[in-house]
């Protein structure tokens, strides 16, 4: 509406009938709760609040000062939520007040079976670089006549090992990119599919950190994985030549 110019703020816009001053705009994409396209003060009468105190369905989201730890803001509220049970015996008595992190409540208890998967999954992807660097020391022990014969006809041991270790990142590089179209088509069919449990289900999606994060992986594997066989058949290439080597 305005063109994300800096200008706006301080503007005056009119909301429902009634002139706003506009204090502040978001970032892109912070949307809480979701689907809110403005926030505005709340504003109620001082008598309806002096009187209505068993309105017990608003949610408050606070922001820590800083240097204020999680512990010394909870024991400061504990203790607002004593003495306003002690101020108003009627309606407080049996009510406490606590506090807890933000991003507990939007994601639950989910992030120790997220660690589980991740943890999963890197052992899956550890298994699979191992037998994919098996596979290349055995097409490294059959190729070890031609590297050979690569040498003699001048190639350094250097280039020999670039070489194999640039087979070895495009191998892990299309394996990549085999992931994240399964990861895509998988992400899919899980938000299709909408299990109970799972917070803020809408939200996932393979986003530019993913895709970034999957192709150093395939570099990092690709390098690491691909030495081993690389160095094993540059060495003792004279042997390769003669009958009999292995």
């Amino acid at each position: 509406r305005f063109g994300g110019g800096p200008s706006v703020r301080g503007r005056k816009i009119t909301l429902d009938g009634v002139s706003k001053e506009v204090i502040g705009v978001m970032p892109h994409g912070f949307s809480y709760p979701a689907g809110r396209d403005a926030w505005l003060p709340l504003e109620y009468d001082d008598n309806f609040v002096a009187k209505q105190r068993g309105a017990w369905y608003l949610s408050v989201v606070a922001r820590l000062k800083p240097g204020v730890t999680p512990e010394q803001s909870a024991a400061e509220v504990e203790t607002l939520g004593r003495n306003l049970a002690r101020q108003y015996p009627d309606a407080n008595a049996e009510i406490g007040m606590t506090t807890y992190p933000l991003l507990e409540s939007m994601v639950g208890d989910i992030r120790s079976a997220v660690y589980v998967l991740l943890g999963a999954v890197g052992f899956v992807l550890l298994i699979a670089c191992t037998n994919v660097a098996n596979l290349l020391l055995a097409r490294a022990a059959a190729r070890g006549s031609e590297m050979a014969v690569r040498t003699a006809l001048g190639a350094g041991r250097g280039r020999l090992v670039r070489q194999l270790l640039t087979e070895s990142v495009m191998l892990s590089l299309l394996g990549a990119i085999g992931g994240l179209l399964l990861a895509v088509w998988g992400v899919e069919l899980l938000t299709s599919m909408k299990p109970a449990g799972v917070p803020r289900l809408d939200n996932v999606r393979i986003d530019t950190t993913v895709i970034l994060f999957t192709i150093g992986i395939a570099l990092v594997t690709g390098l690491v994985f691909g030495l081993v066989p690389a160095f094993t058949v540059t060495r003792g290439l004279n042997a390769s030549l003669k009958e009999g080597g292995r």
